[in-house]
């Protein structure tokens, strides 16, 4: 297990898990039961589930990023990058944020993509950053 995301589906808690079987799984906490695997694709190395959104990332070694509708369970989109894997994914709670998600891949460059049909922007090697209360700001 490379990997592990929390969410609430309604009133029941989910566990993601993300492995080198290229799997990543979802579990129902309360019963300890895998709920769903998503597609075979490349080892999973980051996940995420949006706070407001019906929507799950998944991140792999290579560099891709796939988006996931969190109720069926089926693939939307698929991101692909070109860079080193994909290290972390999370997103800004709240709706008046420009900022829906964030990408860290492991060449050191950061992703910020926007609500705005996905646009994104790229930036320089960092070894970390800081995003502002109110998703506007970032420092890295």
């Amino acid at each position: 297990m490379n990997c592990v995301g929390s969410f609430s589906g309604g009133d029941q808690p989910y566990l993601m898990t993300g492995s080198d079987d290229q799997t990543a799984k979802v579990w129902d906490y309360q019963t300890q039961i895998c709920a769903q695997t998503l597609g075979r694709s490349q080892n999973i190395s980051a996940v995420a589930f949006h706070p407001d959104l019906p929507i799950i990332l998944t991140g792999s070694e290579y560099g891709t990023v796939r988006i996931w509708h969190s109720t069926k369970y089926r693939l939307g989109n698929i991101i692909q990058y070109g860079l080193e894997r994909v290290w972390a994914l999370g997103y800004n709670k709240g709706s008046n944020s420009l900022v829906r998600c964030i990408v860290v891949c492991g060449d050191g460059h950061y992703i910020i993509h926007t609500a705005l049909a996905w646009r994104n922007r790229s930036f320089d090697s960092t070894l970390g950053f800081v995003l502002s209360n109110d998703g506007l700001r970032c420092k890295s």
